[in-house]
């Protein structure tokens, strides 16, 4: 089964990721309910490890739950905060993180994305997700702020993602 590839340490670390897609895809079939709780648990123990690419990898399977309950929901967003939050957090799980966050209308993201999108020396793609985390559940004193950002940003790499109207607009 695919949960014992991913729980194989021996595995490459794309494989174990490999395996977390195929069993976020597998959620969305008919399944006994043993298995489908063995999954879950699995995808849970993945976001655990925040250091690991595939954390970000569980995190989108969980967001994709077609039977996601309250208790699912909590933890996807209590995750992703942590994920989000963690210098230690793999960088490409972080930006998977804000995103999930931002999607799910979790406005605990705020903060995160208001520290990382003013960081300099944050990784562009983690700046232009908690831009867009901005723009999508941010106040109008955080629009004005990006607005205040684009009119002096010299990174070119920024400017696209500062220049896109917000939700609010």
């Amino acid at each position: 089964m695919t949960v014992a590839v991913f729980r194989d340490p021996a595995q490459p670390p794309a494989v174990r990721d490999y395996a977390l897609q195929h069993l976020g895809v597998t959620l969305e079939r008919p399944l006994r309910r043993a298995e489908r709780e063995d999954i879950r648990e699995c995808l849970r123990e993945a976001a655990g490890q925040d250091s690991a690419p595939w954390s970000g990898t569980a995190l989108i399977a969980l967001s994709r739950m077609p039977d996601a309950d309250a208790e699912d929901r909590a933890f996807l967003r209590s995750r992703a905060l942590a994920v989000a939050a963690s210098s230690h957090s793999h960088p490409a799980a972080r930006v998977t993180a804000v995103q999930i966050a931002a999607e799910q209308g979790c406005h605990d993201i705020l903060p995160t994305a208001r520290t990382l999108a003013y960081d300099r020396d944050a990784a562009v793609p983690l700046r232009l997700a908690s831009l867009a985390a901005l723009r999508r559940l941010g106040t109008v004193s955080d629009l004005a702020a990006l607005r205040v950002l684009a009119a002096t940003n010299t990174d070119e790499r920024l400017s696209a993602a500062l220049a896109q109207p917000s939700e609010m607009d």
